[in-house]
C-alpha cells in the first residue's frame, strides 16, 4: 500500500483509499517511528516499494526505508534547493530545483541520468513534476527576487521521461519586455480519457519596468485544461477577474472527480474560492466562497476528495487556517474547523476516514473526516510547508520550512508515525 505520486493519484484526490491501519479508532494511539535528519522538506514523502523518497533544500534526494528509516541511499543531485515532491517510475527519481534544472537519478545507481534547465532566465521549479506516460510535465514560476531576469516567461513544459528533451511548452506568459511572469505554483492533474491536463495558473509579478502593463493578462489567476499531445490551452477559467494586485492567484493543484455522472475539475485560489467546473469545457458548476484572501490567504494548498466530500484549507489574511468539508454536490459546507494557525502550503492526506493536516508552525493534526473533531496531534516544533502521506500504516510528515530562496541551510527532515503497538 503506497503513496505513490504528490497527488496519490492522476486525480489530486490525495485519498488512499486503501489504507486500513490507521483510523479514527485507533489514530490516537500514533508515535513517532523513526525520524530522518536531512535539510529542509517542503514536498510529499513518496512511499513505494517500501521505499520513501524525498528530497531537500540541500539538493539531495534520499531513498529511505519506509518501516526502520534506515538510508539507503542519498544522491546530492543540485546544489540548489529541491522544494518540491519529486516523482519516483520503476527506473528513476525526477526532482525539479529552484534554479529552473530538472533532473532524473537512477534508482538503482544514484547516478543522474539527465538534468535539464528548463528555462535559463531566472526560473524556479516549486511545483512537483508529473509522469503522464512517456513524458513529465511541470510549471514554472519565477523566483519573486529583486535580482530576478526581466526577460523570464513562465511557461509550462513537457519532457521525454527518457533524456528530458523538450517536447512541448506553453507560455503563461504573453511575452513582453520586461515581462509579467504568470508563474505556474500548481502541479498537474490528468484525465487519461480526455488526454487533458489541468493546472492552476498565477499572478502577475511585474518585471521593473512593467508596473503599468494590466494584470488581468489571458492567463491569470485561474483554471486551464491543456491538450497533452500538443500543449495547446483546451479552455481557460478565470477564478478572479480583477486582482488588482492582491496576489490571487491559484497556486493549489485541481482536483478530478464526478458528480452525478459529470465529470468536473475544482481548485482552490488564493480569493478564498474553491470553484468546480466542467471538465471538457470549463463551464462553473459552482463556486463556494470560504474565507477572505490575498497574500498569505485564501486556498494554498492542495484538496483531498473522497466519499463526495471535498476537503479543502484555507487562511484567513495568512493568520487563522479553517478547514471545510464541502458537499461535492453542490459546495455547501458540511462542517468547519480552525486550526488555530495558518495552514501548510503542502496537499493534506485523506486516508480511511481520517483527514491529516498540518500548520506553518509545526503542528500535525488528524481530524475525524466525518465531523473534523480533533483526534490527534503532535509538535514537530519546526516550520511545516510540504505535504503528508499515508500508506502502510505510517504517516510520513517532511519538516523545515522557512524561504529557500534566501536559505537554503534550513535543518529539517522526515518523521514517521505509526501505531504506539508497531
Amino acid at each position: 500500500m503506497d503513496w505513490p505520486s504528490y497527488g496519490y493519484d492522476w486525480s489530486n484526490s490525495v485519498h488512499n483509499g486503501r489504507e486500513t491501519v490507521l483510523s479514527a479508532e485507533s489514530v490516537s494511539e500514533l508515535v513517532e517511528a523513526w525520524r530522518l535528519d536531512t535539510g529542509g522538506v517542503t514536498g510529499t514523502p513518496i512511499v513505494t516499494d517500501g521505499v520513501a523518497y524525498l528530497g531537500d533544500w540541500r539538493g539531495a534526494v534520499y531513498a529511505v526505508d519506509a518501516i526502520d528509516g534506515t538510508t539507503e541511499w542519498e544522491a546530492q543531485v543540485t546544489d540548489m534547493p529541491i522544494t518540491s515532491t519529486v516523482a519516483v517510475t520503476d527506473e528513476v527519481v525526477i526532482a525539479g530545483d529552484l534554479g529552473g534544472v530538472l533532473h532524473a537519478v537512477d534508482r538503482g545507481t544514484r547516478e543522474t541520468v539527465w538534468s535539464t534547465n528548463l528555462e535559463p532566465r531566472g526560473a524556479s521549479l516549486f511545483a512537483s513534476p508529473v509522469v503522464i506516460g512517456d513524458m513529465v510535465v511541470i510549471g514554472m514560476t519565477d523566483t519573486e527576487l529583486e535580482d530576478n531576469d526581466p526577460g523570464f516567461r513562465a511557461s509550462v513544459v513537457a519532457v521525454n521521461l527518457d533524456d528530458g528533451g523538450e517536447r512541448w511548452r506553453l507560455y503563461t506568459d504573453p511575452g513582453k519586455e520586461p515581462g509579467y511572469w504568470v508563474s505556474i505554483w500548481s502541479s498537474a492533474a490528468y484525465d487519461p480519457d480526455r488526454g487533458l491536463i489541468y493546472l492552476g495558473t498565477g499572478n502577475t509579478n511585474q518585471a521593473e519596468g512593467a508596473e503599468d502593463a494590466p494584470l488581468d493578462l489571458p492567463l491569470t489567476d485561474g483554471v486551464m485544461a491543456i491538450e497533452q499531445d500538443t500543449g495547446k490551452v483546451a479552455w481557460f477559467y478565470r477564478l478572479v477577474e480583477h486582482d488588482e494586485g492582491r496576489d490571487l492567484d491559484v497556486g493549489s493543484s485541481p482536483n478530478l472527480f464526478s458528480i452525478g455522472g459529470r465529470d468536473v475539475v475544482g481548485a482552490g485560489g488564493k480569493s478564498g474560492d474553491y470553484v468546480v467546473l466542467d471538465r471538457d469545457t470549463g463551464e462553473e458548476v459552482w463556486k463556494t466562497h470560504l474565507t477572505s484572501g490575498g497574500a498569505g490567504g485564501g486556498v494554498m494548498s492542495t484538496a483531498a476528495i473522497g466519499d463526495g466530500v471535498i476537503y479543502v484549507g484555507s487562511n484567513e489574511l495568512g493568520v487563522q487556517g479553517t478547514i471545510f468539508a464541502l458537499d461535492a454536490e453542490d459546495g455547501s459546507v458540511l462542517w468547519r474547523e480552525d486550526l488555530g494557525g495558518p495552514i501548510s502550503g503542502g496537499s493534506m492526506a485523506l486516508a480511511n476516514g481520517v483527514l491529516y493536516r498540518g500548520t506553518l508552525e509545526g503542528s500535525v493534526t488528524a481530524l475525524d473526516a466525518d465531523d473534523g473533531s480533533l483526534l490527534w496531534t503532535d509538535d514537530l516544533d519546526s516550520p511545516l510547508g510540504g505535504g503528508f502521506s499515508v500508506a502502510g500504516g505510517r504517516l510520513y510528515v517532511g519538516f523545515g520550512a522557512d524561504d529557500p530562496r534566501v536559505r537554503t541551510d534550513q535543518a529539517g527532515g522526515l518523521v514517521a508515525y505509526a501505531l504506539a503497538a508497531d
